[in-house]
């Protein structure tokens, strides 16, 4: 009887601690004010926070940025943060996720154009996603690293992965002479090929692809020879030097 008394009062007190972590965490969310109902110097804040939170996490890696951090490179007091974000976690899916709809948006403005020679279009493609990540290592090693404890993230990439590789399909399809239903194949296929360099060269620095792909350039170059290849059987021409000066 002792022993099922003390099971029933362990169960309570567990089961009370669980609704006031909820009960905490409601508090903390109708505490935040939504982003749309926000005046400029609330905006200019939450911008403010969400810029440090990427400087610091491409200098130093997620695991060792607080929120403490974020506010004093921010410039405010720490308690704002809260207003504006739950977490350490819910500014970095923030921040991330505007990194990857940076990346779709601008490839999107990207339509196959069949004056422009194939390796040019395709390199300036390919270069939009790669630049990005060149210049946020941190953010993409919560993509790569974080998967099993952060899959909010990884989730929000493969949206993003999937909606750039379909817009891809029109110019393996046009330009390769591929069907569609191939042209989809091969743009799933190769995107996953090309998220593997990425890391590879961006996150772990392997040393013998570093040797082959250590800036934003030559990382694009390899994956855009990697892409012509397959979709044309043939080894691509050099770019021309208009297409250089416009990179």
């Amino acid at each position: 009887m002792r022993r099922l008394a003390w099971i029933q009062c362990w169960a309570y007190i567990q089961i009370g601690k669980a609704g006031s972590d909820d009960a905490k965490k409601n508090r903390m969310k109708e505490s935040q004010q939504p982003v749309s109902g926000l005046g400029n110097k609330a905006i200019a804040t939450r911008e403010s926070l969400k810029q440090a939170a990427v400087r610091l996490i491409n200098l130093h890696g997620f695991s060792s940025v607080r929120v403490e951090d974020i506010t004093i490179e921010a410039g405010v007091a720490k308690g704002l943060f809260y207003r504006y974000f739950t977490s350490i976690n819910d500014i970095t899916h923030v921040v991330c996720e505007e990194l990857f709809q940076s990346i779709l948006q601008e490839s999107l403005t990207r339509t196959y154009d069949s004056s422009v020679p194939a390796y040019d279009w395709l390199f300036d493609y390919v270069s939009i996603p790669v630049r990005k990540f060149v210049q946020n290592r941190g953010l993409l090693a919560c993509m790569f690293e974080l998967h099993g404890s952060f899959p909010e993230i990884s989730k929000a990439w493969q949206t993003t992965a999937h909606e750039w590789n379909l817009h891809l399909e029109e110019f393996v399809h046009k330009a390769g002479g591929h069907n569609k239903r191939e042209a989809k194949e091969f743009c799933y296929i190769l995107g996953a090929a090309m998220e593997g360099i990425i890391y590879q060269s961006i996150i772990r620095n392997t040393p013998d692809l570093k040797k082959i792909a250590s800036s934003a350039a030559s990382i694009t170059e390899i994956i855009t020879k990697m892409w012509y290849r397959v979709i044309f059987l043939d080894s691509p021409a050099k770019r021309s030097p208009a297409a250089k000066k416009t990179a």
